[in-house]
């Protein structure tokens, strides 16, 4: 996951931004939004905190925001990653194969196991860590060599789920 964007921002900036959030301006409230966004996972605390405000935008916004990180959606994330996140978040069955092999193509595994993981649908779930069972047999010991045992872990776990 990556965790570079192209302006850090300070927890006070944060949290002005999250107030902004409820302004009586539109183009503020777009602005907050977007400088929250750009923070990244800088964000996310003050934004989980804003999702229990007694203000109906505040939380709106929020969630939304919180929504894109939550597919892995950053300012640094590519329109074509973008469009194939999309197209399984919103996709139907096909679609939603169409974004795995499409992420299987481009090599990045993590992401496509992540996707497949948020799958809803057990037996469509299923059916595509089925389909990607060689990749994950690879991807487990790489992860493992790298000391990545909290991905391998949750890896196995999600293909062992029944």
């Amino acid at each position: 996951m990556r965790t570079i964007y192209s302006r850090r921002r300070r927890p006070e900036e944060i949290d002005r931004a999250v107030e902004q959030l409820g302004d009586a301006s539109y183009s503020i409230r777009e602005q907050a939004s977007r400088r929250l966004w750009q923070a990244g996972k800088a964000a996310e605390p003050s934004l989980e905190k804003a999702c229990s405000d007694s203000d109906a935008e505040v939380v709106y916004r929020a969630r939304q925001i919180l929504e894109k990180f939550r597919w892995e959606i950053y300012p640094d994330t590519s329109q074509a990653t973008i469009e194939v996140i999309n197209l399984f978040r919103f996709g139907n069955a096909e679609g939603k194969r169409q974004a795995c092999q499409r992420l299987a193509e481009q090599g990045d595994d993590s992401r496509l196991f992540r996707l497949i993981d948020a799958e809803p649908d057990k037996a469509l779930r299923q059916s595509f860590f089925d389909n990607f069972r060689g990749r994950i047999a690879q991807a487990v010991p790489s992860m493992l060599i790298l000391g990545d045992f909290d991905a391998a872990e949750q890896l196995l776990r999600s293909v062992s789920d029944e």
